[in-house]
């Protein structure tokens, strides 16, 4: 079985470009010896607009080894953050299936390619992510739950909820202040994310992240690094021991910075 990694691409379109879907897939190359879905967004030359993203105009798609580029569901007004499931078969995703919906959480079969539709309208719910098999002493069954971002309805912050596949279940995970966002599932079941300050005045004028972590029912929260090197850390993800992730002294809304990383066995002395 093929491997599937997660990734997004950034595409610079020209000024009054109708936008993604007159970019064909197969201008995207890949040159690896497994697949990858990413996220295609479109991006503008202006200026004023730099660090911003369309993502009402984004798109999944599937780059196979020696095939042409795939867009997993040509049928949605947008789709993007795919996660794939550990063995493969599954990928959740966020997407609007026309421009007026809200964001909602779907799953793909990578086998029937048929979408199912998890979450409805609990506001707009983004960033989806795998948990780990979850055991209750009160159920002889594992239970299967997934992470993802819900945005307040009273104001644009975000924080992190969990809910079953089956979309029931819904639970808040963290009660942040500001925001919560950018949630992964490490292999120790921990979810690592990145967490806005804002709580005192001064963080208030001048708000900055860290990296966090909690349990899958959004117990024992810990910071997961210290607060070295840029003021905002971002799209943390694991390989190697080593806990990645982006950082910049701006808060951009591309993500875009520079790479930095931590021990995970010492993630609070190790960072460079």
């Amino acid at each position: 079985m093929s491997i599937l990694c997660v990734a997004w691409l950034m595409v610079s379109l020209p000024p009054g470009s109708a936008g993604s879907r007159l970019l064909a897939a197969d201008k995207i190359s890949v040159e690896a010896n497994y697949s990858i879905v990413l996220t295609q967004v479109p991006v503008t030359d202006d200026e004023a607009a730099v660090g911003s993203l369309d993502w009402d105009r984004a798109r999944l798609v599937l780059l196979l080894p020696g095939k042409r580029p795939q867009v997993l569901v040509p049928d949605f007004s947008a789709a993007c953050d795919p996660d794939v499931s550990f063995d493969g078969k599954r990928i959740l995703f966020a997407g609007k299936r026309s421009s007026k919906d809200s964001w909602d959480i779907f799953e793909f079969n990578t086998t029937t390619r048929q979408v199912r539709r998890i979450t409805r309208d609990p506001g707009d719910c983004r960033h989806p992510v795998y948990q780990s098999t979850f055991f209750t002493i009160d159920s002889p069954e594992p239970v299967y739950q997934f992470t993802f971002v819900r945005s307040a309805e009273s104001d644009n912050s975000t924080s992190l909820y969990s809910a079953r596949l089956d979309g029931t279940h819904l639970r808040r995970l963290t009660y942040n202040l500001a925001s919560d966002r950018d949630p992964i599932t490490c292999r120790d079941g921990r979810i690592v994310y990145s967490a806005v300050q804002m709580r005192t005045l001064a963080e208030m004028h001048h708000p900055h992240s860290i990296l966090m972590g909690i349990n899958a029912d959004g117990t024992d929260p810990a910071r997961v690094c210290a607060e070295s090197g840029a003021t905002w850390k971002g799209m943390p993800c694991e390989s190697g021991g080593l806990l990645w992730f982006v950082e910049n002294n701006v808060d951009r809304r591309d993500h875009a910075g520079w790479l930095a990383c931590v021990e995970q066995r010492r993630p609070l002395h190790t960072y460079r």
